[in-house]
């Protein structure tokens, strides 16, 4: 089943709490969740906002994001005491940040949370865009969050090496990443951040691509590594 859903909004704000997305989820994760709150007070203060938006009807389930370890499961016990369905942990996570796989993953599935992946394409790393140098008026030729410092000449030879086996695979770079991402039950969608329509048409190519063989990703970890 594709596990991919395209929503616009004119006002991301307003569409996450009560608008376009109502009849997904409240991430109220991406209001309240980010003010510099120490982990161990996150769960505990956040959580029950989740709830208030859900019980005035603004959205039908609560979401987290960046959680990780202990937190996903005091988060979920706080929302089971609540009576709200806390459904979803949001978290980064892409072929060069794998920082997920310590904990939210599996920690977020036996709190019966899905995962959704943002950043899996580590803003644009993971694409064709800059196998061959950074593009004027990149990101990273305009000191976008450091990514021309990222792309030093060891990450650029394992992009290279990546894009071979994404066109043995007959997929682009961004696409093996995307299927890189989705190989795992836990994560049930993808945060894309597309801007034009041709790459959102090569983004749902991949609901339909052959999974990856134990293979080919004994392959790509032997790139990554």
């Amino acid at each position: 089943t594709p596990r991919f859903r395209v929503y616009r909004s004119d006002d991301p704000v307003g569409a996450q709490v009560g608008g376009a997305v109502k009849n997904v989820l409240a991430i109220a994760c991406g209001i309240v969740d980010r003010r510099g709150l120490r982990d161990n007070a996150r769960a505990a203060h956040t959580t029950p906002r989740h709830a208030d938006i859900v019980r005035q009807g603004k959205a039908l389930y609560a979401g987290i994001s960046s959680y990780g370890g202990e937190l996903i499961g005091e988060a979920a016990a706080i929302a089971a005491d609540l009576k709200v369905p806390l459904i979803i942990n949001q978290v980064k996570y892409n072929m060069l940040t794998r920082d997920a796989e310590q904990s939210a993953l599996d920690q977020s599935a036996a709190c019966g949370q899905g995962v959704i992946a943002f950043s899996p394409l580590e803003q644009g790393l993971l694409t064709d865009r800059y196998l061959d140098g950074i593009p004027e008026n990149s990101r990273a030729a305009m000191g976008i969050n450091n990514l021309g410092q990222a792309l030093s000449d060891e990450l650029l030879a394992k992009l290279r090496r990546l894009n071979t086996i994404a066109q043995d695979r007959g997929q682009t770079l961004a696409q093996l990443a995307l299927t890189w991402v989705l190989r795992h039950d836990e994560v049930v969608s993808v945060i894309t951040g597309a801007s034009r329509v041709s790459q959102l048409e090569q983004t749902l190519d991949v609901a339909n691509a052959t999974p990856l063989s134990d293979d080919e990703l004994a392959a790509i970890d032997r790139v990554l590594v």
